[in-house]
């Protein structure tokens, strides 16, 4: 019998325009961008641990991450996925999940639209919202079956919502 694994779905936060870093994989955070990260990191805490962390190559993601799992006190490695960039897809994110043992809690860190298209594939439904930059969202899921949206980490108001 299959069991549960849980995922966080990270956006990125804010980042400079193209024209400043010159191409889009390049492109790194604002000052505003790293500071609601980290603001949101913190309220993350470190209540909710993960055990493995997936993140897009881009910088804006891996700078993403880097606040996030210090916030969260996870020391393990990150492995990046291409699958994770704006255009990636979803079908082979969750095949890279295979991989995840049951009872895992695994985070994501990425990008839009392909953020919103994970957590559609993922509760498999067509109306889940886009992210907003710096948002997380957390998903119960048994593979074979539609996971169960928990909550979302809303990163204006640092508020948990579940609905």
């Amino acid at each position: 019998m299959l069991a549960d694994m849980w995922v966080l779905l990270v956006r990125h936060g804010e980042a400079v325009d193209y024209g400043e870093a010159g191409d889009d994989d390049s492109r790194w955070l604002t000052a505003h961008g790293r500071d609601e990260s980290e603001a949101v990191a913190r309220a993350l805490g470190t209540r909710h641990k993960v055990d493995r962390v997936f993140v897009s190559p881009y910088v804006r993601a891996v700078q993403t991450a880097e606040l996030t799992i210090a916030g969260i006190g996870y020391s393990g490695p990150s492995r990046v996925l291409q699958c994770l960039t704006p255009d990636g897809s979803p079908d082979d994110v969750l095949r890279a999940l295979e991989g995840v043992d049951d009872n895992e809690r695994v985070m994501l860190v990425g990008h839009e639209p392909s953020m919103h298209r994970i957590a559609q594939a993922l509760v498999r439904t067509q109306s889940f919202p886009p992210f907003e930059k710096s948002a997380i969202c957390s998903f119960q899921w048994t593979r074979g079956s539609a996971a169960k949206f928990e909550w979302r980490l809303n990163p204006r108001s640092l508020a948990f919502e579940t609905k």
